[in-house]
């Protein structure tokens, strides 16, 4: 199977940030500039060049690896903006018995960027090398509350 648009990639990258609900934060075609970025710089690593049309349709043909490859690029690049945001408003305050605690947002985010980091770095791999990549990725094991 491949994947020749940027459309039909979509739906995977809402559900690997957790982007599923019925009023997402991102609309399709905030989802799809992030998507470009990350062909371009999945393309620099692999030395491929991509190219994507006015329709979406990506060239050459793109395979489930690759397509992962994709997905995770873009999960980064879009959840490295959500953990600097995080960050800038993690605080945590203590008023004798009570407090609040901003904090664990930012440390989810930062635990679940380090993880597909992980993936993505282990997927290139396997890609670049020509092993049998992985078909399909760990979901992860945190759950992000806004």
């Amino acid at each position: 199977m491949t994947y020749n648009t940027t459309f039909s990639l979509v739906d995977r990258i809402r559900r690997k940030i957790n982007d599923t609900s019925s009023t997402p934060t991102y609309d399709d075609f905030d989802i799809i500039d992030y998507l470009t970025d990350a062909i371009e710089e999945v393309g620099t690593e692999t030395g491929t060049e991509y190219t994507i049309d006015t329709d979406g349709t990506i060239s050459p043909s793109v395979t489930l690896p690759v397509a992962l490859l994709f997905v995770l690029k873009t999960s980064i690049n879009i959840l490295t903006k959500e953990a600097m945001e995080a960050a800038q408003q993690a605080i945590k305050v203590k008023s004798g018995a009570n407090s609040v605690d901003y904090t664990k947002r930012a440390s989810e985010k930062r635990e679940l960027l380090s993880l597909y980091k992980i993936q993505y770095n282990n997927q290139m791999v396997k890609v670049k090398s020509g092993l049998p990549a992985t078909k399909s990725l760990v979901t992860s094991r945190f759950m992000i509350y806004d």
